[in-house]
């Protein structure tokens, strides 16, 4: 009666084993594992489990000057500069940073010449991927590393032989999930050893600095979401595509502080000409 009992139970095992087996085998997400595309050589690299997790950071890029609030930044003119630009006079200039301050209800005083701090949505950089990989080599008793070393070789300068002495770009893949950088941090954690220090269980810790398509550059700068550029050429100035963008000379200085224009008086030099500027639509 107790063998029967025994017989029964061990069938029953078995087979609730084969009908979880059998189910894995059904589920498409389960069946997909994650792996790392090489560009330059088409290599894959798949991991040995899944990823229980990975983290993607994002930072948003800011203007901090849209000339309103406290004064924190001075706004510099010499007689020399208003000699050599004629097409500005000390009082024109006085006159558009007066009507700026009180169209943006911004503090002005012709002694400081400056405008506060006030940050504006620039563009968006997506700084970093970090995914965490796990391997265990122990059942079958073989080397961790043998699996470890083909991501630790990711970062070595003889897998880039094909780009020279540029690094590999590679391609995080899992299920619908893509990321597509560069491998420049790892860190690997042997967790396990056999009674001969060999390890077999090892966490590596991977991070990705990414690089972008033209289009996704496009996307992330903020480009799509500005009025339009305007490429530089000889004879045009701040104050004149202003007018001409916003209707509003005076606003010339929000396109010099978006463009990072350090002296708007020189302008155009001959490092400008032919520089795309972007014009944002920040105050409608």
């Amino acid at each position: 009666m107790g063998l029967a009992t025994t017989s029964i139970a061990f069938t029953a095992q078995v087979a609730d084993q084969t009908e979880r087996k059998l189910k894995a085998t059904m589920n498409p997400i389960r069946r997909q594992k994650a792996n790392i595309l090489v560009e330059d050589t088409s290599e894959v690299i798949y991991v040995m489990f899944n990823p229980t997790e990975y983290t993607e950071s994002i930072k948003v890029s800011l203007n901090t000057s849209d000339y309103s609030g406290d004064t924190n930044r001075d706004m510099y003119v010499t007689a020399q500069d208003i000699k050599e630009n004629s097409y500005y006079s000390q009082k024109a200039f006085y006159e558009a940073q007066e009507k700026l301050a009180k169209k943006l209800g911004a503090k002005f005083s012709p002694t400081e010449r400056s405008f506060g701090k006030k940050p504006y949505f620039k563009g968006t950089e997506k700084s970093s991927f970090t995914v965490t990989l796990f391997y265990d080599t122990y059942e079958q008793g073989t080397d961790v590393t043998e699996e470890t070393e083909k991501i630790k070789d990711l970062l070595m300068p003889t897998v880039a032989q094909k780009s020279g002495k540029h690094p590999p770009i590679c391609v995080f893949r899992w299920h619908q999930f893509t990321y597509r950088g560069i491998i420049t941090s790892l860190d690997q954690k042997f967790t396990m050893f056999l009674s001969n220090g060999q390890p077999v269980r090892a966490e590596l810790t991977l991070t990705f600095t990414p690089i972008y398509t033209a289009q996704e550059e496009k996307k992330m700068s903020g480009r799509e979401a500005c009025r339009q550029l305007w490429t530089v050429k000889s004879g045009d100035r701040l104050y004149l595509i202003a007018n001409k963008i916003y209707k509003d000379p005076a606003m010339w200085p929000v396109i010099a502080e978006y463009n990072n224009i350090d002296n708007p008086l020189t302008f155009p030099g001959k490092e400008h000409l032919g520089m795309e500027l972007v014009l944002p639509d920040l105050f409608t």
